[in-house]
Parts: C-alpha cells; structure tokens; sequence
C-alpha cells in the first residue's frame, strides 16, 4: 500500500428537522435545544441544532467509508472535536477530512487526519482531528 501524496474527501450533509430530533434522541440527548421546537425556537439560535456528538459521529464514518471504497480496512485511534457553531437543520454543509501525515507502522499505516464541517454562509461549525490504522488486512 502506497500513498504518493495526502488525499482528501469531501462529502455533503443536509439534515432536516426530523433528522436533528431522531439523532438527538439516538444519542440519549434531552437538551431542549436539540428535542423541543418551541424551546429552541425562542433561545439565542432561533431554532432547533442539531446534537454535536451526532454531527461528530456523522463526519468521523466518512473515515474508514472513504478507505473501504479503496480497498483498505481503517481502524480509528483517537478523535478530538471541538464545536465553533451550531448546525442548523436544512442546511447544506461540507465534510472534509485530508490526510496530515502518514507513517510505516510495519505492514500497516498510521494517518493523522484534520477535518471540519463547515457551510458556505456561515463558516466552519466543527474542527476536528483524527488518527487511524490503515490495516492490510483486517
């Protein structure tokens, strides 16, 4: 397995209303901000937002989906997020992640990876940084 140069992967998310609430309520989330329309509707944000671990969560599987479409088996290390500002049901944001680093670990690969999810209007929502194990064989 050989990379000659770091490579990247953007991916698109546009969640709806019932999508913020059903990912809140997967995550065991009962902020308000996140499961009551009318509660969300008059605090600072003016509406629902989505649950910031959920959002995570999304963003992180594009990882080990975008080297499986290679071929590559990825096992996830370590994750860190931080959160700039709210996601906002339907609107349309981009998912990237780009390779920061790579180094021989026998047969296998580590990766350190930096990403953000971020729209167009508004700015980057969330950074976040990651390390992997590219395996040869899982």
């Amino acid at each position: 397995m050989c990379f000659a140069s770091p490579i990247a992967s953007t991916w698109g998310l546009r969640l709806d209303t019932l999508a913020l609430l059903a990912g809140a309520r997967f995550m065991g989330d009962e902020i308000p901000l996140h499961t009551d329309q009318a509660a969300a509707d008059n605090s600072r944000f003016g509406s629902l937002i989505a649950c910031g671990p959920h959002v995570a969560g999304v963003h992180a599987c594009i990882i080990p989906t975008h080297f499986a479409r290679m071929g590559v088996g990825a096992l996830g290390i370590e994750s860190s997020v931080r959160y700039e500002l709210p996601i906002f049901a339907d609107v349309t944001y981009s998912m990237n992640w780009t390779v920061q680093s790579l180094a021989s670990q026998r047969r296998n690969w580590l990766v350190a990876l930096a990403g953000d999810v971020a729209d167009l209007e508004h700015g980057v929502a969330i950074r976040a940084t990651a390390a992997i194990l590219l395996l040869q064989k899982i």
